[in-house]
C-alpha cells in the first residue's frame, strides 16, 4: 500500500523549502529515512562554518518524513515537540549533512522519532520529534506553479529570518521571537515548514 511518503517523495522535491535548503532523500523504508543536505552558502555563518538553522532544517524534514513512511496517504504528521542538541566540536565545518531518522513508536494518533546529524560523517546532533497523527485535509498546494521559476534564494539568514523580539529573556533565559513567513518556507500540505 502506498504510505504519506510516497506522495512526500514527488511533492515535496518541488517545494521551495526543500528546493532552497537543497535536501535530497537517500535511503528509506518503513519507519526509517536518510535524508542530506549540500549546505548551501546562505546557511552557512559568515566564516564560513554551519548555520544551526541548515542542522534545524535537515532534521525538521528527516524527522517528519520518516514518520511519513509509517501512514496511510490519508494522514499526516504535525510536529508537537520538536528537539536537537549539539553534540562534539562547535562550530561545524563540513560541505554536507546527512540525517538518520528511525520511528520509535506510531500509532494510528501519534508517532515518535529520532535522529542523528552527521557532518561529513562526524555525529554532530541529535535530533527528535513528537507529532500527532491527523487526517489530511487538503491544505493549500505550496507548490509554484509548472514552469514557475525558484523563488529568491535568500542572501543572507539574517534576510530569510528577520526576526523580531516578542517577549523576554524569561526565567529561563527563553525568548520569543516573530518572524514573517513567505511562501518560500512552506511545507508539502501548505504550512510553515517546521525547521524554518
Amino acid at each position: 500500500a502506498a504510505t504519506r511518503f510516497d506522495l512526500l517523495r514527488t511533492s515535496d522535491l518541488r517545494t521551495p523549502m526543500r528546493a532552497q535548503a537543497g535536501l535530497r532523500y537517500l535511503d528509506h523504508g518503513c519507519g526509517h529515512l536518510d535524508e542530506a543536505m549540500d549546505v548551501p552558502d546562505w546557511l552557512r555563518e559568515a566564516d564560513g562554518s554551519v548555520s544551526l538553522a541548515a542542522l534545524l532544517i535537515l532534521a525538521d524534514s528527516t524527522l517528519a518524513a520518516a514518520v511519513a513512511t509509517t501512514l496511510a496517504v490519508d494522514r499526516v504528521p504535525v510536529t508537537r515537540r520538536f528537539s536537537l542538541e549539539p553534540v562534539g566540536r562547535s562550530p561545524v565545518r563540513a560541505t554536507g549533512l546527512v540525517t538518520s531518522a528511525h520511528v520509535v513508536h506510531a500509532d494510528d494518533r501519534q508517532a515518535t522519532v529520532r535522529a542523528d546529524v552527521r557532518a561529513d560523517g562526524e555525529l554532530v546532533a541529535v535530533a527528535s520529534m513528537r507529532t500527532a497523527i491527523v487526517p489530511d485535509r487538503g491544505g493549500p498546494d505550496a507548490r509554484p506553479p509548472d514552469g514557475a521559476d525558484r523563488l529568491a534564494r535568500p542572501p543572507s539568514l539574517a534576510a530569510a529570518w528577520p526576526l523580531e523580539p516578542v517577549d523576554g529573556p524569561g526565567a529561563d533565559g527563553a525568548v520569543v521571537v516573530r518572524t514573517p513567513a513567505p511562501p518560500w518556507q512552506a511545507n508539502s500540505i501548505g504550512t510553515l515548514h517546521g525547521g524554518a
